[in-house]
C-alpha cells in the first residue's frame, strides 16, 4: 500500500517473483500461492544496509533461483541471497534508472543513466568489476547515449543489449565487448529492451509507446 512498484522478475522456474520501487525493499512472493514470503530490507550477513533510494531493477540469477540483483538511484548494485533476510554484497557506482539489470552465469550486467561508464560487467560472486563495454559517440561529439534499459542475450549469454536516451541509441555488444551493432536515430528514449529465447529476435520498446523488433539472425542477403 502507498508503495510504486517500479521492478519485477520471475526467478527461473517460475515458483516466485521479486518486485522493488519507491520504498526501496525487496519483495519476494509465492506464485502459487500468490502470497507475500520474504523481505530483503534488514542488514546482511556482513552489516550491508541494502538500498536507500528508489530501486528500478530487480533480476534473479538464471542459474540460481536463490540469487538476485537489483539497482536504483542510491547508485548501488545490491546482491542477494534468499537463504538471508538482506544484501550479501554490494557494489558501489552504478546509477540505475531503468530495467537495466540482468545476470548470466554469476556475472550482472548493468546500464547507467550516465554519459560514461554506461554499461559495465560485475562478477556476482565478488563484485569485481570485470570491463566496461566502450559505448563510442558515432557522431564525433561529446553528446553520449544513457542507458534505460540492458539485456543478456538467452539463453546462454553469447551478447549483449542495451539501449537509453540523451542519444536515443540501442547498442548490441558480443558478451567480451566488441561491438556487433548500433541502431541510430530512434525517434523517442529507449525504455525497455529484451532478446528471444533464441537468440535471434530483439525487442525494444521506446516512449512515442511503440515496440520495435529487430531479427538478427536474418543476413541482409537473405530471402
Amino acid at each position: 500500500e502507498e508503495n510504486e512498484i517500479l521492478a519485477c522478475d520471475y526467478s527461473p522456474d517460475g515458483s516466485k517473483f521479486a518486485t522493488a520501487g519507491k520504498d526501496m525493499k525487496v519483495r519476494i512472493y509465492d506464485d502459487s500461492a500468490k502470497k507475500f514470503t520474504q523481505i530483503l530490507t534488514k542488514k546482511g550477513i556482513e552489516g550491508l544496509p541494502g538500498h536507500s533510494n528508489r530501486v528500478f531493477s530487480v533480476k534473479f540469477s538464471r542459474e540460481d533461483p536463490n540469487l538476485l540483483a537489483s539497482g536504483g538511484w542510491d547508485q548501488t548494485i545490491q546482491i542477494y541471497d534468499l537463504r538471508h533476510d538482506g544484501p550479501v554484497r554490494t557494489i558501489f557506482g552504478p546509477y540505475v534508472c531503468g530495467d537495466s539489470v540482468d545476470v548470466d552465469n554469476k556475472e550482472i550486467l548493468v546500464g547507467s543513466w550516465r554519459g560514461h561508464e554506461q554499461l559495465q560487467l560485475f562478477d556476482m560472486g565478488t563484485g569485481a568489476h570485470i570491463h566496461d563495454y566502450e559505448w563510442k559517440n558515432d557522431e564525433g561529439n561529446d553528446i553520449a547515449c544513457c542507458v534505460y534499459a540492458a539485456s543478456f542475450s538467452r539463453p546462454y549469454g553469447e551478447y549483449v543489449v542495451a539501449g537509453g536516451s540523451n542519444i536515443n541509441q540501442v547498442r548490441i555488444f558480443g558478451r567480451n565487448g566488441d561491438n556487433m551493432a548500433t541502431i541510430n536515430d530512434l525517434p523517442k528514449t529507449v525504455k525497455s529492451v529484451d532478446v528471444s529465447h533464441d537468440s535471434k529476435m530483439i525487442a525494444f520498446g521506446t516512449s512515442d509507446g511503440k515496440v520495435r523488433f529487430l531479427n538478427i539472425a536474418k543476413k541482409p542477403t537473405d530471402k
